[in-house]
């Protein structure tokens, strides 16, 4: 599913758990505030390291542009 979505499809009940990228969860906490973060990335810290980075070839930048 597409990032952008999630925050829509949860705040409209079409799926009842959602693991969207950090826009979508601040914009899910500010309009359901029963909503509750299970786990995040800071939960295996120090000891795992989950970079928010995306790697792609130059072929596929070039073709989805």
């Amino acid at each position: 599913m597409d990032q952008n979505l999630i925050p829509t499809a949860y705040l409209s009940g079409q799926i009842d758990v959602a693991a969207p990228f950090p826009p979508g969860v601040a914009q899910i906490l500010a309009q359901r505030k029963t909503a509750k973060v299970i786990v995040s990335d800071q939960d295996f810290q120090p000891q795992y390291t989950f970079p928010e980075v995306w790697v792609a070839s130059p072929a596929l930048v070039k073709a989805a542009s």
